[in-house]
């Protein structure tokens, strides 16, 4: 059973992971190419900067026919971190299924989280090219804990995430 849940939660990654739009105006890359920090820029809202814990992740998927419209909630390990820099540069590590994220994050607003993968690894698997996470609303902010959530409708219904962090 433990092993049918670690592939479901995988499968739920996987299709997050994929199921990203590609924006054309931004062109980070990994060490392959052209350098993806943006140490020359630093962000206006310094909140999010330092490397955060996940302690849990709880996803939602209409659209996922064996979730049944069900939820699925991960518990962070030791090595599952955010490490947002002050240079707007986001370090992801997911232990449970190898996912890596280099990206660029942004704040839009006081609390519109956004940001577009540079490198992205998941097992085996990389992805080298931008592809955009969507908008994530952060829910609560304090100096040792963080809460962000993303929802809405689509096509294959309703869709939610959310992810909450320590220090």
């Amino acid at each position: 059973m433990k092993n049918l849940y670690l592939i479901l939660l995988a499968g739920i990654f996987a299709l997050c992971i994929f199921a990203c739009k590609r924006p054309n105006a931004v062109k980070p890359t990994h060490a392959n190419g052209p350098k993806s920090d943006t140490s020359t820029t630093l962000i206006a809202n310094t909140e999010l900067v330092g490397d955060w814990n996940v302690v849990t992740d709880t996803m939602h998927r209409d659209s996922v026919p064996w979730l049944k419209g069900g939820s699925i909630m991960y518990y962070g390990t030791a090595k599952d971190h955010f490490i947002f820099t002050k240079y707007a540069n986001l370090y992801v590590n997911i232990a449970l299924n190898g996912w890596i994220d280099t990206a660029i994050y942004d704040i839009s607003g006081s609390d519109t989280l956004r940001w577009i993968n540079s490198y992205l690894k998941q097992g085996v698997a990389t992805i080298i090219g931008p592809s955009s996470q969507g908008a994530f609303k952060i829910i609560s902010i304090t100096p040792h804990s963080l809460i962000i959530r993303t929802s809405g409708i689509s096509p294959d219904g309703y869709e939610y995430q959310q992810i909450t962090f320590k220090k």
